[in-house]
């Protein structure tokens, strides 16, 4: 219904830019359940939805209404640019602490499994007798280095995408008629 209500002002702003005398819109619905606003009540049978009663407006308010709404829509595109950009920016720190914390692991497993290594490595029946553990060792800290540099590249991609976004903000603000007054900045 809000819909029905916005679409029949909108042609009320319509009908009286054209300067028309009548003052009612009937909205209504034919037997095939297709919505109609008109000037004119419904065809004889058809009971109308509602009945908007109005004024018709002379031009200059409905130019100063179209500015009016031109407006609120420019502000409601830069507030989603600026959600945008939050919600990037917020991505790519938390991306970055998730990076510094697999690396700060990586080293921890490196260091660790270089140190069993080296202690398990001293003479040639330590080297077999800790072969199995010692590769277990080496794998553990590769594989905590690899998490690390995906970890360093997720970071990475969501850095690019909330510059991205943050660029996209400063276009929208440079592009948009509104003056700094009205940006709500």
């Amino acid at each position: 219904m809000k819909y029905l209500t916005a679409t029949a002002i909108l042609i009320f702003f319509c009908f009286s830019a054209a300067a028309s005398n009548a003052n009612q819109l009937y909205i209504w619905t034919d037997k095939s359940g297709e919505t109609h606003i008109t000037q004119e009540p419904p065809p004889e049978g058809v009971q109308s939805n509602s009945v908007i009663e109005y004024t018709p407006q002379p031009e200059k308010e409905v130019k100063r209404y179209e500015q009016q709404q031109q407006i609120e829509f420019e502000t409601q595109r830069l507030d989603q640019r600026r959600q945008e950009a939050l919600a990037a920016r917020k991505k790519a720190d938390e991306a970055r602490r998730e990076a510094q914390q697999a690396r700060i692991e990586a080293d921890t497993v490196t260091r660790k499994a270089q140190e069993y290594i080296d202690t398990h490595n001293q003479n040639q029946y330590m080297r077999r007798a800790f072969k199995y553990d010692r590769r277990k060792a080496a794998e553990g800290a590769d594989a905590a280095q690899e998490k690390a540099l995906e970890a360093e590249k997720r970071a990475q991609t969501a850095e690019e995408e909330a510059q991205a976004a943050a660029q996209r903000l400063q276009q929208a603000l440079q592009q948009t008629p509104l003056t700094d007054q009205n940006r709500g900045q």
